[in-house]
Protein backbone atom coordinates (compact mmCIF):
# COMPACT_ATOMS: atom_id res chain seq x y z
CA UNK A 1 0.00 0.00 0.00
CA UNK A 2 2.84 2.38 0.86
CA UNK A 3 4.44 1.68 -2.55
CA UNK A 4 1.12 2.39 -4.29
CA UNK A 5 0.80 5.68 -2.40
CA UNK A 6 4.30 6.64 -3.50
CA UNK A 7 3.46 5.81 -7.11
CA UNK A 8 0.21 7.79 -7.02
CA UNK A 9 2.01 10.70 -5.42
CA UNK A 10 4.67 10.63 -8.12
CA UNK A 11 1.98 10.60 -10.82
CA UNK A 12 0.28 13.63 -9.27
CA UNK A 13 3.59 15.52 -9.05
CA UNK A 14 4.39 14.61 -12.66
CA UNK A 15 0.93 15.75 -13.82
CA UNK A 16 1.31 19.08 -12.06
CA UNK A 17 4.77 19.49 -13.53
CA UNK A 18 3.51 18.79 -17.04
CA UNK A 19 0.64 21.24 -16.57
CA UNK A 20 2.99 24.01 -15.42
CA UNK A 21 5.36 23.23 -18.30
CA UNK A 22 2.48 23.37 -20.79
CA UNK A 23 1.41 26.77 -19.52
CA UNK A 24 4.99 28.01 -19.74
CA UNK A 25 5.19 26.81 -23.33
CA UNK A 26 2.04 28.74 -24.29
CA UNK A 27 3.71 32.08 -24.70
CA UNK A 28 2.18 35.35 -25.82
CA UNK A 29 3.46 36.06 -29.34
CA UNK A 30 4.84 39.42 -30.36
CA UNK A 31 2.60 42.00 -31.98
CA UNK A 32 3.44 42.20 -35.68
CA UNK A 33 3.94 45.88 -36.56
CA UNK A 34 4.23 46.80 -40.23
CA UNK A 35 3.46 50.52 -40.03
CA UNK A 36 2.82 53.35 -37.58
CA UNK A 37 -0.93 52.91 -38.14
CA UNK A 38 -1.12 49.47 -36.58
CA UNK A 39 -4.57 49.60 -34.98
CA UNK A 40 -6.02 46.85 -37.24
CA UNK A 41 -2.96 44.67 -36.65
CA UNK A 42 -3.20 45.10 -32.89
CA UNK A 43 -6.93 44.36 -32.94
CA UNK A 44 -6.28 41.20 -34.94
CA UNK A 45 -3.65 40.24 -32.37
CA UNK A 46 -6.27 40.61 -29.62
CA UNK A 47 -8.72 38.55 -31.69
CA UNK A 48 -6.16 35.73 -31.73
CA UNK A 49 -5.53 36.04 -28.00
CA UNK A 50 -9.24 35.54 -27.36
CA UNK A 51 -9.60 32.58 -29.72
CA UNK A 52 -8.10 29.12 -29.59
CA UNK A 53 -8.32 26.27 -27.13
CA UNK A 54 -6.80 28.32 -24.32
CA UNK A 55 -8.07 31.89 -24.37
CA UNK A 56 -5.31 34.22 -23.27
CA UNK A 57 -7.66 37.20 -22.97
CA UNK A 58 -11.35 37.70 -22.22
CA UNK A 59 -12.19 41.29 -21.42
CA UNK A 60 -11.70 44.84 -22.63
CA UNK A 61 -8.63 46.71 -23.87
CA UNK A 62 -7.74 50.32 -24.57
CA UNK A 63 -4.49 51.25 -26.28
CA UNK A 64 -3.57 54.87 -27.02
CA UNK A 65 -0.54 55.68 -29.16
CA UNK A 66 0.69 59.22 -29.84
CA UNK A 67 -2.57 60.59 -28.45
CA UNK A 68 -4.71 58.44 -30.77
CA UNK A 69 -6.94 55.55 -29.72
CA UNK A 70 -5.77 52.54 -31.75
CA UNK A 71 -7.80 49.87 -29.90
CA UNK A 72 -10.92 50.22 -27.76
CA UNK A 73 -12.82 46.96 -27.75
CA UNK A 74 -14.11 44.06 -25.65
CA UNK A 75 -13.96 40.33 -26.26
CA UNK A 76 -16.04 37.55 -24.71
CA UNK A 77 -18.62 37.18 -21.96
CA UNK A 78 -18.84 37.84 -18.25
CA UNK A 79 -19.47 35.22 -15.59
CA UNK A 80 -23.24 35.46 -16.17
CA UNK A 81 -22.93 34.86 -19.90
CA UNK A 82 -23.53 38.48 -20.89
CA UNK A 83 -21.54 39.97 -23.76
CA UNK A 84 -18.79 42.29 -22.59
CA UNK A 85 -18.54 45.75 -24.13
CA UNK A 86 -16.02 48.57 -24.04
CA UNK A 87 -18.33 50.20 -21.48
CA UNK A 88 -18.55 47.23 -19.09
CA UNK A 89 -17.47 47.99 -15.53
CA UNK A 90 -14.67 45.63 -14.53
CA UNK A 91 -13.24 44.79 -11.13
CA UNK A 92 -9.84 46.51 -11.02
CA UNK A 93 -8.34 44.40 -8.20
CA UNK A 94 -5.08 46.00 -7.05
CA UNK A 95 -5.20 48.70 -9.73
CA UNK A 96 -7.65 50.12 -7.16
CA UNK A 97 -4.70 51.11 -4.98
CA UNK A 98 -4.08 54.26 -7.01
CA UNK A 99 -7.63 55.35 -6.11
CA UNK A 100 -6.91 54.81 -2.43
CA UNK A 101 -3.75 56.85 -2.85
CA UNK A 102 -5.73 59.65 -4.49
CA UNK A 103 -8.19 59.74 -1.59
CA UNK A 104 -5.32 60.05 0.90
CA UNK A 105 -3.68 62.73 -1.25
CA UNK A 106 -6.94 64.69 -1.40
CA UNK A 107 -7.05 64.74 2.41
CA UNK A 108 -3.43 65.94 2.43
CA UNK A 109 -4.15 68.54 -0.25
CA UNK A 110 -7.00 69.90 1.88
CA UNK A 111 -4.82 70.05 4.99
CA UNK A 112 -6.68 67.29 6.83
CA UNK A 113 -3.83 64.78 6.90
CA UNK A 114 -0.04 65.00 7.07
CA UNK A 115 1.59 62.38 4.85
CA UNK A 116 4.81 62.36 6.86
CA UNK A 117 3.52 62.43 10.42
CA UNK A 118 2.83 59.17 12.31
CA UNK A 119 -0.80 58.15 12.08
CA UNK A 120 -0.96 57.77 15.87
CA UNK A 121 -0.08 61.44 16.25
CA UNK A 122 -2.96 62.49 14.01
CA UNK A 123 -5.89 60.39 15.25
CA UNK A 124 -6.92 59.08 18.66
CA UNK A 125 -6.94 55.49 19.91
CA UNK A 126 -4.73 54.16 17.14
CA UNK A 127 -1.05 54.35 18.13
CA UNK A 128 0.37 53.48 14.73
CA UNK A 129 3.96 54.63 14.38
CA UNK A 130 4.07 54.54 10.57
CA UNK A 131 3.09 57.56 8.47
CA UNK A 132 0.46 57.58 5.70
CA UNK A 133 3.30 57.87 3.17
CA UNK A 134 4.89 54.71 4.56
CA UNK A 135 1.59 52.84 4.21
CA UNK A 136 1.29 54.10 0.63
CA UNK A 137 4.80 52.89 -0.22
CA UNK A 138 4.34 49.49 1.50
CA UNK A 139 6.96 50.19 4.17
CA UNK A 140 4.64 50.60 7.17
CA UNK A 141 5.90 47.61 9.14
CA UNK A 142 2.30 46.47 9.69
CA UNK A 143 1.95 42.71 9.07
CA UNK A 144 0.01 41.88 5.93
CA UNK A 145 -2.17 39.39 7.75
CA UNK A 146 -5.84 40.29 7.41
CA UNK A 147 -6.46 37.34 5.08
CA UNK A 148 -5.32 34.94 7.79
CA UNK A 149 -6.79 36.81 10.77
CA UNK A 150 -10.27 37.34 9.34
CA UNK A 151 -13.16 35.23 10.64
CA UNK A 152 -14.22 32.93 7.77
CA UNK A 153 -17.79 32.93 9.05
CA UNK A 154 -18.18 36.73 8.91
CA UNK A 155 -17.83 39.36 6.22
CA UNK A 156 -14.52 41.15 6.72
CA UNK A 157 -14.93 44.94 6.66
CA UNK A 158 -12.71 48.00 6.42
CA UNK A 159 -13.61 48.82 10.01
CA UNK A 160 -12.51 45.40 11.23
CA UNK A 161 -9.14 45.67 9.46
CA UNK A 162 -8.64 49.23 10.73
CA UNK A 163 -9.33 48.18 14.33
CA UNK A 164 -7.13 45.10 13.90
CA UNK A 165 -4.17 47.22 12.81
CA UNK A 166 -4.75 49.80 15.54
CA UNK A 167 -4.96 47.18 18.27
CA UNK A 168 -1.55 45.71 17.48
CA UNK A 169 0.24 48.72 16.18
CA UNK A 170 2.32 49.66 19.22
CA UNK A 171 4.89 46.96 18.47
CA UNK A 172 5.17 47.65 14.75
CA UNK A 173 8.35 49.18 13.43
CA UNK A 174 8.62 50.48 9.88
CA UNK A 175 11.05 48.29 7.92
CA UNK A 176 13.69 49.60 5.57
CA UNK A 177 12.63 47.27 2.76
CA UNK A 178 9.54 47.30 0.57
CA UNK A 179 6.94 44.63 1.39
CA UNK A 180 3.76 44.64 -0.68
CA UNK A 181 0.92 44.97 1.81
CA UNK A 182 -2.82 44.69 1.16
CA UNK A 183 -3.63 45.09 4.85
CA UNK A 184 -1.96 48.50 4.81
CA UNK A 185 -4.15 49.74 1.96
CA UNK A 186 -7.35 48.57 3.64
CA UNK A 187 -6.13 50.43 6.73
CA UNK A 188 -5.71 53.56 4.56
CA UNK A 189 -9.35 53.24 3.46
CA UNK A 190 -10.28 53.14 7.14
CA UNK A 191 -8.09 56.17 7.75
CA UNK A 192 -10.03 58.06 5.08
CA UNK A 193 -13.23 57.33 6.99
CA UNK A 194 -11.74 58.31 10.34
CA UNK A 195 -10.38 61.63 9.06
CA UNK A 196 -13.23 62.62 6.71
CA UNK A 197 -16.20 61.32 8.71
CA UNK A 198 -17.52 59.62 5.55
CA UNK A 199 -17.29 56.05 4.36
CA UNK A 200 -14.39 55.36 2.03
CA UNK A 201 -16.86 54.66 -0.77
CA UNK A 202 -18.71 57.94 -0.21
CA UNK A 203 -15.56 60.05 0.18
CA UNK A 204 -13.96 58.67 -2.97
CA UNK A 205 -17.14 59.26 -4.96
CA UNK A 206 -17.81 62.81 -3.71
CA UNK A 207 -14.28 64.17 -3.43
CA UNK A 208 -12.45 62.41 -6.25
CA UNK A 209 -14.61 60.60 -8.80
CA UNK A 210 -17.50 63.05 -9.18
CA UNK A 211 -15.29 66.14 -9.65
CA UNK A 212 -13.37 64.25 -12.33
CA UNK A 213 -16.56 63.20 -14.13
CA UNK A 214 -15.87 59.51 -13.53
CA UNK A 215 -19.49 58.44 -13.13
CA UNK A 216 -18.84 54.88 -14.33
CA UNK A 217 -16.34 54.21 -11.53
CA UNK A 218 -17.26 53.14 -8.03
CA UNK A 219 -16.35 51.10 -5.01
CA UNK A 220 -18.42 47.94 -4.63
CA UNK A 221 -18.17 45.21 -2.02
CA UNK A 222 -20.48 43.01 0.04
CA UNK A 223 -21.40 45.82 2.41
CA UNK A 224 -22.19 48.38 -0.31
CA UNK A 225 -25.71 49.72 -0.22
CA UNK A 226 -26.51 48.60 -3.78
CA UNK A 227 -25.24 46.53 -6.68
CA UNK A 228 -25.11 47.82 -10.27
CA UNK A 229 -26.28 46.24 -13.49
CA UNK A 230 -23.16 46.84 -15.59
CA UNK A 231 -20.77 45.02 -13.23
CA UNK A 232 -18.78 42.49 -15.25
CA UNK A 233 -18.72 39.32 -13.17
CA UNK A 234 -15.67 37.05 -13.33
CA UNK A 235 -15.14 33.34 -13.87
CA UNK A 236 -12.57 30.57 -13.98
CA UNK A 237 -12.57 27.03 -15.34
CA UNK A 238 -15.17 26.02 -12.73
CA UNK A 239 -17.62 28.77 -13.67
CA UNK A 240 -18.70 32.11 -12.22
CA UNK A 241 -16.70 33.30 -9.25
CA UNK A 242 -18.66 34.64 -6.28
CA UNK A 243 -17.34 37.08 -3.64
CA UNK A 244 -16.01 35.55 -0.43
CA UNK A 245 -16.05 36.68 3.19
CA UNK A 246 -12.98 38.82 2.39
CA UNK A 247 -14.93 40.91 -0.10
CA UNK A 248 -16.37 43.32 2.43
CA UNK A 249 -13.22 45.45 2.33
CA UNK A 250 -11.87 48.11 -0.03
CA UNK A 251 -8.69 50.10 -0.35
CA UNK A 252 -6.57 47.23 -1.58
CA UNK A 253 -9.19 46.53 -4.27
CA UNK A 254 -12.98 46.78 -4.80
CA UNK A 255 -12.98 49.60 -7.37
CA UNK A 256 -14.87 48.90 -10.61
CA UNK A 257 -14.36 51.01 -13.70
CA UNK A 258 -14.51 51.25 -17.50
CA UNK A 259 -11.94 51.83 -20.21
CA UNK A 260 -12.97 55.44 -20.78
CA UNK A 261 -13.03 56.33 -17.09
CA UNK A 262 -9.57 54.83 -16.71
CA UNK A 263 -8.32 56.92 -19.62
CA UNK A 264 -9.62 59.91 -17.66
CA UNK A 265 -7.82 58.53 -14.59
CA UNK A 266 -4.55 58.57 -16.52
CA UNK A 267 -5.20 62.18 -17.53
CA UNK A 268 -5.80 63.03 -13.87
CA UNK A 269 -2.30 61.87 -12.93
CA UNK A 270 -0.84 63.91 -15.79
CA UNK A 271 -2.69 67.18 -15.26
CA UNK A 272 -3.35 69.61 -12.39
CA UNK A 273 -6.94 68.76 -11.53
CA UNK A 274 -8.07 68.31 -7.93
CA UNK A 275 -4.68 67.64 -6.29
CA UNK A 276 -1.47 69.66 -6.44
CA UNK A 277 1.18 68.81 -8.99
CA UNK A 278 3.70 68.32 -6.19
CA UNK A 279 1.56 65.61 -4.56
CA UNK A 280 0.97 63.88 -7.90
CA UNK A 281 4.68 63.94 -8.66
CA UNK A 282 5.35 62.30 -5.33
CA UNK A 283 2.70 59.67 -6.00
CA UNK A 284 4.08 58.78 -9.44
CA UNK A 285 7.74 59.11 -8.48
CA UNK A 286 8.49 61.91 -10.91
CA UNK A 287 11.86 63.35 -9.98
CA UNK A 288 12.26 60.68 -7.29
CA UNK A 289 13.19 57.51 -9.14
CA UNK A 290 12.04 54.00 -9.96
CA UNK A 291 10.09 51.82 -7.56
CA UNK A 292 6.73 51.70 -5.82
CA UNK A 293 5.46 55.11 -4.80
CA UNK A 294 1.79 55.84 -3.93
CA UNK A 295 -0.36 53.12 -5.49
CA UNK A 296 1.74 53.28 -8.66
CA UNK A 297 5.00 51.73 -9.86
CA UNK A 298 7.60 53.68 -11.83
CA UNK A 299 10.08 52.07 -14.22
CA UNK A 300 11.80 54.81 -16.18
CA UNK A 301 9.02 56.81 -17.80
CA UNK A 302 6.49 53.97 -17.50
CA UNK A 303 3.99 54.22 -14.63
CA UNK A 304 1.85 51.16 -14.02
CA UNK A 305 0.04 48.79 -11.70
CA UNK A 306 -1.49 45.37 -12.18
CA UNK A 307 -4.10 43.43 -10.22
CA UNK A 308 -5.43 39.95 -9.57
CA UNK A 309 -8.45 39.03 -7.46
CA UNK A 310 -11.55 36.88 -7.83
CA UNK A 311 -10.95 36.19 -11.52
CA UNK A 312 -10.03 39.77 -12.40
CA UNK A 313 -6.65 40.19 -14.05
CA UNK A 314 -5.94 43.83 -14.75
CA UNK A 315 -3.21 46.15 -15.99
CA UNK A 316 -2.97 49.93 -16.29
CA UNK A 317 0.17 51.57 -17.65
CA UNK A 318 1.03 54.96 -19.12
CA UNK A 319 4.10 56.85 -20.22
CA UNK A 320 5.00 59.89 -18.17
CA UNK A 321 6.10 61.90 -21.18
CA UNK A 322 3.34 64.40 -21.76
CA UNK A 323 -0.38 64.60 -22.38
CA UNK A 324 -0.12 62.45 -25.53
CA UNK A 325 1.96 59.70 -23.96
CA UNK A 326 1.01 56.11 -24.72
CA UNK A 327 -1.52 54.25 -22.57
CA UNK A 328 -2.24 50.51 -22.19
CA UNK A 329 -5.28 49.31 -20.22
CA UNK A 330 -6.20 45.60 -20.05
CA UNK A 331 -9.22 44.39 -18.06
CA UNK A 332 -9.67 40.61 -18.05
CA UNK A 333 -12.35 38.74 -16.08
CA UNK A 334 -11.41 35.15 -16.89
CA UNK A 335 -8.53 34.46 -14.48
CA UNK A 336 -6.06 34.68 -17.36
CA UNK A 337 -2.38 34.28 -16.49
CA UNK A 338 -1.27 36.08 -19.65
CA UNK A 339 -2.33 39.69 -19.05
CA UNK A 340 1.04 41.01 -17.83
CA UNK A 341 2.85 39.31 -20.72
CA UNK A 342 0.35 40.80 -23.16
CA UNK A 343 0.99 44.27 -21.75
CA UNK A 344 4.72 43.74 -22.20
CA UNK A 345 4.29 42.74 -25.85
CA UNK A 346 2.05 45.74 -26.51
CA UNK A 347 4.62 48.14 -25.02
CA UNK A 348 7.29 46.59 -27.24
CA UNK A 349 5.09 47.20 -30.29
CA UNK A 350 4.32 50.78 -29.27
CA UNK A 351 8.02 51.53 -28.98
CA UNK A 352 8.52 50.26 -32.53
CA UNK A 353 5.42 51.96 -33.95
Amino acid sequence: MRTLAYVLGAIVVLAIGLFVWALWMIKVPAVAVSSSDFGPELEAWFDARHGGRISQFNGAALVIHDGKVVVRKAWGLDGDGRALTADSQFRLASVSKSFTAAAILKLAHDGLLDLDKPVGDQIEDCPVKATPAQFLRHVSGVPDDYFERANPDEITTIGWVFDHVCSGSQSYEAPTEYQYNNTGYVFLAGLVKRVSGQSFESYLRQEVLAPLGMDKTRVWNLVSADDFANRATSFNDDGKMEPTNLDGVAGDGAVFSTLDDLANWVRFWRDDRLISRALKDRATGRGIGDGYHFGLNRNGDLISHNGAWLGARTYLGFKDDGADGDVVILLDNSSSIFVDDMASEIWTALEKG
